[in-house]
């Protein structure tokens, strides 16, 4: 279905530079209190950049998402 589609959603798109930013943090798995303080170091680490670049490319997203009929694309 198009309208649930993660490849529409640009903020499923920030996840994979989220997850790339805690992977290179050495602490990252050591408790639940350190995993939450550096969740939030990292989002303040997404570039503006990074998630407006998500954002540009909505419209060629959803013409794949439609042309595939809600299936999946290459976003």
């Amino acid at each position: 279905h198009p309208i649930t589609s993660p490849d529409i959603n640009p903020i499923e798109s920030t996840w994979l530079d989220l997850k790339t930013i805690l992977s290179h943090s050495p602490h990252y798995s050591l408790n639940i209190e350190k995993l939450c303080t550096i969740i939030l170091l990292a989002s303040d680490e997404l570039l503006i950049k990074s998630i407006n670049r998500h954002i540009r490319i909505m419209q060629e997203c959803v013409k794949a998402t439609l042309a595939a009929k809600g299936d999946h694309t290459k976003f």
